[in-house]
């Protein structure tokens, strides 16, 4: 029973911690303001590390899951019918070549919020170790991302995880939780969002 009662309060703390950087009820100052930023660790060779900051802006809107306009380094991203997209976005004095989805985030049968897989497959014309930036965000007003975090596929065969940092997370190191309990945090902030 102990057990249970610190697992529900280590949910509720990581809850309201993510909801402190998040600050739904907080009006953007301007429509210039990006979103969230991202810094987007990518690795460029055996030992190097390229930190990209990628500034995210969604325009909002009343519809969850319907078209969605979306910026990346205040490139709008395009999109066919199914949510796919590729092309070059600049970050800083670097051209990155990616590619991306959008797709529905469903719970139950309701829409819930988005997300963006954006995968970046060269950096100034030179191939990198495919790194994906996971965003999961609502449009609706006020818009907000929910979660930001990347994958790394290392080969082929097996894929590394790395965790991007959100400005405006703690700076701590994220406490690694097991399998079951990361769906049920999601779920949690979905509902509480």
């Amino acid at each position: 029973m102990r057990g249970i009662t610190k697992a529900a309060a280590l949910l509720l703390a990581l809850a309201l911690a993510k909801a402190s950087f998040l600050s739904p009820h907080e009006p953007r100052p301007d429509s210039r303001t990006p979103l969230a930023v991202v810094d987007f660790d990518v690795p460029t060779g055996r030992h190097d590390v390229e930190s990209l900051a990628l500034k995210v802006d969604v325009e909002e809107s009343e519809d969850i899951c319907g078209e969605t306009d979306l910026s990346i380094n205040m490139k709008k991203l395009t999109y066919n019918e199914h949510g796919s997209g590729s092309g070059d976005v600049r970050v800083g004095d670097k051209t990155i070549t990616a590619h991306w989805l959008l797709s529905c985030v469903m719970t139950h049968t309701e829409p819930e919020a988005q997300l963006l897989r954006f995968a970046i497959d060269k950096i100034d014309g030179h191939a990198v170790d495919v790194s994906e930036l996971l965003l999961t965000f609502r449009k609706t007003a006020p818009a907000l991302v929910l979660d930001a975090h990347y994958a790394l596929e290392k080969s082929r065969q097996g894929k590394g995880k790395g965790m991007g940092h959100h400005h405006g997370q703690h700076d701590g190191a994220r406490p690694d939780l097991d399998d079951e309990l990361e769906p049920q945090i999601q779920e949690l902030e979905l509902l509480r969002a």
